[in-house]
């Protein structure tokens, strides 16, 4: 009987640790899930001097930030003039054309 009630105590410790596991991964992924950074995506496009573009982001929703990850072309500027559900509108304020990559979130 005493190897039974050891082998028996070893396993409820073992769900335990298992349950407080999947507790603990339950609740890392709640806080990651209000990281909006996380949850973005790279667009790339190349914008005509003076002119705006809208680039499909396909994030499913209004995005609630974004980030110019790079920029090829000279003399450039690029803001944002709009956002929707599909698309992020960006403006070259430039004398140039750039490509830009964005990461939208």
């Amino acid at each position: 009987m005493g190897l039974f009630n050891r082998v028996r105590r070893r396993a409820f410790s073992a769900d335990r640790e298992t349950a407080r596991d999947r507790e603990g991964l339950s609740i890392l992924e709640g806080l990651l899930a209000k990281v909006p950074f996380l949850s973005g995506k790279l667009v790339e496009e190349t914008i005509g001097a003076g002119g705006a573009a809208a680039i499909p982001h396909k994030l499913g929703k209004t995005p609630t930030g974004w980030i110019l990850f790079d920029i090829t072309g000279s003399d450039s500027e690029v803001t944002r003039t709009g956002w929707t559900d599909k698309t992020i509108t960006l403006l070259n304020n430039g004398a140039a054309s750039v490509t830009v990559k964005v990461w939208v979130f």
